[in-house]
């Protein structure tokens, strides 16, 4: 019987210890934290982009702007300037030209 003992306490622990085990409910994982909401940004902004036909896309990303000019100095007089127009991402953008093969400097007007 004393060797029998210690066999008798290990079964009953072991069985003792996968019933309270079997009768657990799975614990779920913590919940992550809310997710930040996702900016609607193009992943690679390409200006100015060069099209075969030599005409020219212009683009800059302005979330909270209303309006968007350029000023090139391809266009005709001093203070010449066209607006760009906006999708709905934040997104402006204006395809001009064609334009003559040429270094041009050109400036974005944000908003006034």
């Amino acid at each position: 019987m004393k060797k029998m003992f210690p066999t008798i306490i290990t079964f009953v622990t072991i069985f003792l210890t996968s019933i309270s085990v079997a009768g657990q409910q799975p614990t779920t994982p913590a919940a992550a934290p809310a997710a930040r909401p996702q900016l609607r940004i193009p992943t690679r902004i390409v200006s100015p982009e060069i099209l075969p036909d030599n005409k020219v896309t212009f683009r800059v990303y302005a979330k909270d702007a209303i309006k968007v000019t350029i000023s090139g100095e391809w266009q005709a007089g001093p203070n010449s300037t066209d607006l760009l127009v906006r999708n709905d991402t934040g997104l402006f953008m204006i395809t001009v030209g064609p334009l003559k093969p040429e270094l041009y400097g050109y400036n974005f007007i944000v908003d006034g």
